[in-house]
């Protein structure tokens, strides 16, 4: 499964790191490791996993953008522990794939409607 070898393939580069490289930004209003991390922490709650459960949950839910430079700055990853990042998105990661292996045929076609791109099915957000 995919998202399992991206899970793995992630924690190996970020564990290969060491701490000064994780926090190293390549420009002063760009993203150190630890914030793209903390984007995918994100990202998996707010995005993937956060919108098929609520799809899952409502009948053709309207989804909520979020504004991600403000929330990195308000999350100050790049002053955490990348290990507590790390465990993090795996906790996150590995319940998003329990609750994709757990889907049923008829749940891949529940949608929702996404401000920008309009409806998109839970297949859809698999597929992304």
């Amino acid at each position: 499964m995919l998202l399992k070898a991206s899970l793995d393939a992630l924690r190996g580069e970020l564990v290969a790191l060491d701490p000064a490289r994780l926090r190293w930004r390549p420009a002063e209003d760009a993203w150190c490791i630890n914030e793209v991390v903390g984007h995918l922490i994100e990202a998996e709650e707010r995005g993937f996993a956060g919108r098929i459960r609520l799809i899952l949950r409502q009948d053709r839910p309207d989804f909520r953008l979020w504004d991600q430079p403000v929330v990195a700055l308000a999350r100050n990853d790049c002053e955490r522990e990348t290990a507590d990042l790390i465990a993090a998105f795996v906790a996150l990661r590995v319940a998003s794939i329990e609750l994709v292996q757990g889907l049923m045929p008829d749940q891949l076609l529940r949608s929702g409607l996404h401000p920008v791109v309009g409806a998109l099915t839970v297949q859809d957000l698999l597929h992304e």
